[in-house]
C-alpha cells in the first residue's frame, strides 16, 4: 500500500501468516528532508502495534494509523 500526504510518501509492504496476522511489516517513508525505513517481523496483529506505535515518541510510528488490517500488497 502507498499513501501521499503532503510531504512524504509512505510505502506498507506486509506478509501474511497462517494464523491471518502479520509475520513481516516493512515500512518506507521519503520526503525531501526525511528518509525512514523500518522492518518488523514476528506475529504481528496490526491493531496492537498500531496502539504501541501511538504511545511511543519514535519518528515514523505514528504513519502505522493510516495501515488498516485490509490494505496487503
Amino acid at each position: 500500500m502507498t499513501v501521499r500526504d503532503k510531504e512524504n510518501d509512505l510505502k506498507f509492504l506486509v506478509k501474511e501468516n497462517a494464523k491471518g496476522n502479520i509475520s513481516e511489516l516493512i515500512m518506507l517513508v521519503g520526503g525531501d528532508k526525511e528518509f525512514v525505513a523500518m522492518s518488523l517481523v514476528g506475529d504481528i496483529d496490526l491493531n496492537e502495534i498500531s496502539q504501541i506505535a501511538n504511545g511511543m515518541n519514535i519518528q515514523g510510528m505514528d504513519n502505522l494509523k493510516k495501515l488498516k488490517k485490509n490494505d496487503k500488497q
